[in-house]
């Protein structure tokens, strides 16, 4: 919500991602960012799997279908993460800094929007 804000008539958002892609563009080497990238797209099809697999009542969708997705993009994320914690440490620790902070971001808006310090 917040990065859909205009802000001296500009999106905020457009602008933060735009910063922030230079400045990971600019400072880290492609393969970190391959893997991030990878880490962060197998978690999050693993997520919309276990929604889909929690809500398959409502959605209606497969239950077995929508485990065996959890269940696949999580080994695979495993899978990268043991072999880019054996052949690129620093790709592998940049990779789950990454995720860290976009967990601890989202629970710190989620918990300011919850006390009404954030609309």
């Amino acid at each position: 919500h917040e990065f859909t804000k205009i802000f001296w008539y500009k999106p905020v958002g457009l602008i933060t991602t735009a910063i922030l892609t230079l400045v990971v563009a600019n400072t880290l080497d492609l393969e970190v960012i391959s893997t991030s990238g990878s880490a962060g797209f197998l978690l999050i099809f693993a997520l919309v799997n276990a929604a889909g697999f929690r809500l398959s009542d409502k959605a209606g969708t497969s239950r077995l279908i929508t485990g065996l997705g959890v269940l696949a993009c999580t080994l695979a994320f495993g899978a990268l993460m043991v072999q880019q914690l054996k052949s690129n440490l620093e790709g592998a620790l940049i990779a789950i800094g990454i995720i860290l902070f976009a967990y601890v971001m989202e629970g710190t808006y989620k918990y300011l929007e919850q006390k009404g310090k954030v609309n």
